[in-house]
């Protein structure tokens, strides 16, 4: 469900001196895309957590990607912990919930490039913006524990 080769052909649009990673099984991939990548795409193959973790640091911007239109991404909340910008697919399911410090693309490599490049020229407002969503997200989920802890305390008395 990853526009994987409209990634490759993305990164062969993009400025010098951008490297794209992609990360995950690259066993998967079709071997022909991984053999005629650019030279500024590094298949990393899955990564231990250490190494996956230092590479999501030190990155610019982190894409989360997706062809089905229903679909959340671990790799957008990854980027929001993070606190890193982001290139999201322009899906209601991502475009709705990671709402700050994103910019979006309809997945043609076309649009990712311009996305990508429009992201890296606007990081500084992008990061803050996602460290705002990061703030915003972690208030509602402590709000909906507390309801939650709520509602078993009041089942708990309950069955007493």
């Amino acid at each position: 469900d990853e526009p994987v080769a409209e990634v490759v052909a993305a990164a062969r649009m993009l400025p010098p001196g951008i490297t794209v990673h992609i990360t995950g099984d690259s066993r998967r991939a079709d071997p022909d895309l991984v053999a005629a990548a650019p030279a500024n795409v590094r298949f990393t193959g899955f990564l231990p957590e250490a190494r996956y973790v230092g590479l999501l640091r030190g990155c610019d911007l982190v894409m989360a990607l997706t062809t089905r239109p229903h679909t959340r991404l671990c790799g957008a909340y990854e980027a929001v912990s993070a606190g890193k910008p982001m290139v999201i697919s322009d899906h209601k399911a991502m475009t709705g919930y990671f709402h700050r410090g994103a910019f979006s693309t309809d997945n043609s490599p076309a649009d990712m490039a311009a996305s990508i490049t429009a992201a890296l020229d606007h990081a500084h407002g992008l990061t803050v913006a996602v460290g705002k969503l990061r703030s915003m997200l972690e208030n509602e989920w402590k709000n909906r524990f507390e309801d939650l802890q709520a509602e078993l305390d009041l089942l708990d008395e309950r069955t007493v």
